[in-house]
């Protein structure tokens, strides 16, 4: 019942943040960000190898976008975008089984 009821405060807090268009309460939650990942990445363990949440993230915004327009989506980057969204949140078991599965 506890994470329903956080579910619901962050959508709530999200619907506020799109319907008020403040630039600068924009900016403050962008700006947040690499911190926030930064610590939930302390919290997480590693997935591939010795890549964190961090590393992870990093590839995914800076680099992942230029590679995905010349080599376009290849199982290597599926698989750390697998990786990626398995270290930001909840387990799922059968994402890595599909992620195993080339």
């Amino acid at each position: 019942m506890r994470a329903r009821a956080t579910a619901s405060v962050g959508a709530a807090m999200s619907a506020a943040l799109f319907i008020s268009g403040s630039q600068p309460e924009w900016q403050h939650h962008l700006d947040s960000y690499g911190r926030a990942i930064a610590e939930l990445s302390a919290s997480k363990r590693t997935l591939i190898g010795n890549a964190d949440l961090l590393t992870l993230d990093d590839w995914l915004r800076n680099h992942w976008p230029t590679d995905a327009r010349t080599a376009g989506l290849t199982s290597e980057s599926l698989g750390r975008i697998a990786a990626w969204k398995l270290s930001r949140g909840k387990f799922r078991p059968l994402l890595n089984k599909i992620r195993a599965n080339d």
